[in-house]
């Protein structure tokens, strides 16, 4: 059974003007959770979190956070920062913003956390973007908060900052039990950090689920075929096809149908198969096949 949720929202929409950029949208996200909201650009992500971080103003619907005032932090893009101060004097404005003693130990403690401790004296205007990012994370830990929440963390970063941001969020998740609602269109970062996703398409939620279940495609299969046309024509009207390419289409087999019958089927109806194998588990599939049914080549 799932805990109560941290942050919930109820039929959650935002209309500016006469542009809908946000409808009814329901969010659940638990204690742990590396949450992220994924969708193309223009799905509505950024709208949900600046809801979320009270940004911008809902035109209907409710959000519930289980936390206290002060344990949700975040940033929407680029993280701010003053260019002429260190990392630590950026960190020590917002103990000054809150009326608050400066605590150096603290300072130090978050900037080791987010790999910053060998930077602690340098101008932040002098840091890359990775480098930004890791400041305004450690900004958004210095409260102990319980939820951060971060618009495209990621974007425009090269490989290597990709990977030492997912490693980071990976880490402090799961030693200090932090959790996460992150927006990407990026599917492969998307799949090695999420625990839940919700997949926004022009303002409507498609769907809210677990990662385990959104990789859940064992009955899924490929078939690698020259004549698609007449592989599609042979299927029974059992058989789904979830998603397609050039060369190949991915079917969905229900409990009446095996495998090995259906590739007989295929072969004794003349179609060239070059390959029939089952389904790699990706996201990928489950995601176009969720916002584009079959026809991929949309995005």
């Amino acid at each position: 059974m799932l805990p109560s949720p941290l942050l919930e929202t109820r039929q959650l929409s935002k209309s500016f003007g006469v542009v809908q950029a946000l409808r009814n949208v329901d969010l659940h996200i638990y204690p742990g959770d590396v949450y992220v909201l994924l969708g193309p650009n223009g799905a509505g992500k950024t709208t949900a979190l600046g809801l979320l971080t009270r940004l911008l103003t809902p035109t209907s619907g409710t959000i519930l956070f289980s936390g206290q005032i002060g344990e949700l932090a975040g940033f929407i893009g680029l993280p701010p920062l003053y260019p002429h101060l260190s990392a630590s004097d950026n960190l020590g404005i917002s103990y000054m913003v809150r009326g608050q003693k400066i605590n150096q130990k603290r300072i130090q403690a978050v900037l080791e956390q987010v790999g910053l401790n060998s930077a602690i004296h340098r101008q932040a205007g002098e840091f890359s973007t990775g480098m930004r990012q890791r400041l305004g994370i450690a900004r958004a830990l210095l409260f102990q908060p319980r939820l951060i929440i971060l618009d495209e963390p990621t974007s425009g970063l090269d490989p290597e900052g990709i990977v030492e941001i997912r490693q980071m969020i990976l880490s402090l998740n799961r030693e200090l039990g932090l959790t996460w609602l992150i927006s990407s269109h990026m599917l492969g970062e998307v799949e090695q950090i999420a625990t839940r996703v919700s997949i926004l398409m022009g303002g409507v939620q498609r769907i809210e689920a677990t990662m385990d279940s959104l990789r859940d495609n064992d009955a899924v299969y490929v078939i690698e075929t020259d004549d698609l046309s007449l592989a599609k024509a042979t299927l029974p009207s059992s058989v789904a096809v979830v998603s397609e390419t050039e060369q190949s289409i991915s079917v969905r087999l229900e409990n009446t149908m095996k495998p090995a019958e259906l590739n007989q089927r295929l072969v004794q109806n003349r179609v060239a198969v070059s390959a029939f194998r089952r389904a790699e588990n990706k996201l990928e599939t489950a995601y176009f096949q969720i916002c584009y049914g079959n026809e991929r080549e949309k995005l």
